[in-house]
């Protein structure tokens, strides 16, 4: 952790993306954990890559009604893995979620060092880190390793889990926000800047899907404009300024682009515009917007290198993105200190355009998710490979070791969906 602002800050956070996709068969196979250590939208609405997490995510869904085990893996300290400890994992652990009888896991959702896990009754399970009421537990409560249910929220269809806050989308198209308050992040024009560990509903209706940065809230509403709200620092709310709000601005320099998919950086936003490309705007340091550039970009701007190109899904890491073709290639952009981009020849260990990342992946590539400094995918063979960061064990491959190359993670199958739209953890369903 560091301090800024006069605030211990977790730096490996983010928010990034949902995998889903290929078969619901069984797992076979899980580590023994003898690795461990002692220390977006599919249309919308449907799975955030870096946003709403529902139903199983894209492509996916949750095995025809079958039981769904939840999974985890990488950093613990705050116990967001859900396993009663602070250990990190290296291996895929089960977790525990123990809905009521009759009731199934329906989505998964891994913020900075927190995480939530949606129920097919519309309520929501939360854990980990709860420094600023993030789990809808009081703030004086630091932490919970395992999972809880978050009160006052009914008919739940969507969930995103950001930094320090926590959202979910109802069936009526209302967003409900809770955990920091700093910069707005409720949306409902408070400016207390105190933590609300009690669901608040944000000033915006009609909402298909959502997903959750830093300290930043976007919206995708059903007549496809894209909506925004917390922390603008950055221009990570797409307005030309920076200045914050605490109510839900429209992204205007969208309005006439149809948009299928929003997803959230550390303090970057990403949106896919049907056939027309994908546009970034937000924090820009190390080229995390992709147009080129290493400034601040205040408005969208097109990814350089995905123009005209076939993109189907999108995910944004804590300082980089993703892209994935129809054709399984994957692309990827921004910061790669840790080899998240999937390549090794990057002058300055960035890139500011899309860069395509290199191979081993032997299969058809489903889905894409980005962590804080790794990336994962998800083939259509029901295989999850990483790269990037692993030495709080997000790689999941049984090591604390990072990789610049893509590596499966040795006998793990059938996976449903998997998110790591956080810090340096992973969630994912597994039909039983």
């Amino acid at each position: 952790m560091v301090k800024v602002d006069g605030r211990f800050v977790f730096m490996g956070l983010f928010t990034g993306a949902l995998i889903a996709g290929a078969g619901c068969g069984r797992i076979v196979g899980i580590s023994d954990l003898s690795g461990d250590s002692g220390g977006g939208t599919d249309g919308r609405g449907d799975a955030g890559a870096g946003g709403a997490t529902t139903g199983g995510g894209i492509g996916g869904g949750t095995g025809g009604g079958a039981t769904m085990a939840v999974y985890a893996w990488g950093a613990n300290q705050f116990g967001q893995i859900g396993d009663g400890s602070t250990v990190n994992r290296a291996s895929p652990v089960e977790i525990t979620v123990s809905p009521p009888a009759g009731v199934n896991v329906k989505a998964v959702s891994a913020g900075a060092s927190h995480s939530l896990a949606l129920l097919t009754d519309g309520t929501v399970m939360a854990w980990g880190n709860n420094q600023f009421g993030q789990l809808g537990v009081d703030s004086g409560v630091a932490a919970i390793p395992v999972p809880t249910v978050v009160g006052g929220l009914v008919d739940v269809k969507a969930i995103a889990a950001g930094g320090y806050i926590s959202m979910a989308l109802d069936i009526d198209g209302k967003v409900w926000v809770w955990g920091d308050n700093s910069y707005g992040e409720l949306g409902d024009s408070s400016s207390d800047h105190e933590p609300h560990s009690k669901p608040t509903m944000a000033y915006i209706d009609d909402v298909d899907a959502i997903a959750a940065g830093q300290q930043h809230c976007l919206a995708l509403k059903k007549d496809g404009t894209v909506w925004a709200w917390g922390s603008n620092s950055s221009g990570e709310l797409g307005d030309g300024t920076t200045t914050d709000s605490h109510i839900p601005i429209q992204v205007t320099a969208l309005s006439d682009i149809s948009i299928d998919e929003i997803v959230c950086g550390s303090s970057h936003s990403v949106a896919l515009g049907k056939g027309v490309g994908v546009y970034a705007w937000g924090r820009n340091e190390v080229g995390q917007v992709g147009n080129g550039t290493e400034t601040n970009v205040l408005l969208p701007a097109l990814v350089r290198g995905l123009e005209g190109a076939e993109v189907t899904h999108v995910a944004a890491g804590g300082f980089h993105g993703l892209a994935l073709y129809s054709n399984g290639r994957v692309m990827s952009w921004g910061y790669n200190g840790s080899g998240q981009l999937g390549v090794v020849n990057v002058d300055e260990n960035r890139s500011l355009t899309a860069v395509e990342a290199q191979a081993p992946i032997t299969v058809k590539v489903n889905a894409i998710a980005g962590g804080a400094y790794n990336s994962v995918a998800l083939a259509e063979d029901a295989t999850v490979w990483s790269w990037g960061r692993g030495e709080f064990g997000a790689l999941g491959n049984g090591e604390f070791k990072s990789s610049s190359v893509p590596i499966q993670i040795p006998d793990f199958r059938g996976v449903s969906s998997i998110d790591a739209h956080g810090g340096d953890h992973v969630l994912a369903l597994v039909a039983r």
